[in-house]
């Protein structure tokens, strides 16, 4: 057994000062307000206090509706990878069909016919470029003109 000191008090004993304070410390202050003062003060730290209780019960809201969203996305995550799964094993197990040879010309024919269209737009918009540019060369010969001429 190991033996226990006993704490004797006469050494504990601390020096009390006159006063009462630390010397270091500055004396106290006070400040005194009308009463409409103090009432306008204490009214609007209880109205910051509200303010910040309805802030405080927002954002655990927030935090709530957060969670509630990332484990919805989470659960349709896991339903799009698993429909995806399931179409590419029915890509690869059922058989791909044949297409008549009439149905690929037809299609080869609309491929054709909006590879065209396409051409036809970019040329519209290649011209509309062209005239603008024109329009624009013109307006600053104009401008040379009228600088020029006034000397």
């Amino acid at each position: 057994m190991a033996k226990k000191k006993k704490s004797s008090k006469k050494g504990s004993k601390k020096k009390k000062s006159s006063k009462g304070k630390k010397k270091d410390e500055d004396p106290v202050i006070h400040v005194r307000f009308k009463r409409p003062e103090a009432v306008m003060s204490k009214r609007d730290v209880l109205i910051a206090q509200e303010e910040f209780l309805k802030m405080l019960r927002h954002i655990r809201k927030y935090r709530l509706l957060r969670q509630k969203e990332l484990t919805l996305k989470e659960k349709a995550n896991k339903k799009i990878k698993k429909a995806n799964k399931e179409i590419n094993h029915l890509k690869r197990t059922l058989p791909k069909p044949k297409k008549p040879k009439i149905l690929t010309e037809d299609e080869e024919k609309e491929e054709s016919k909006k590879g065209e269209k396409k051409k036809e737009e970019t040329l519209k918009i290649d011209k509309e470029l062209e005239k603008i540019q024109e329009k624009l060369a013109q307006l600053e010969k104009s401008t040379q003109i009228n600088t020029q001429s006034p000397e």
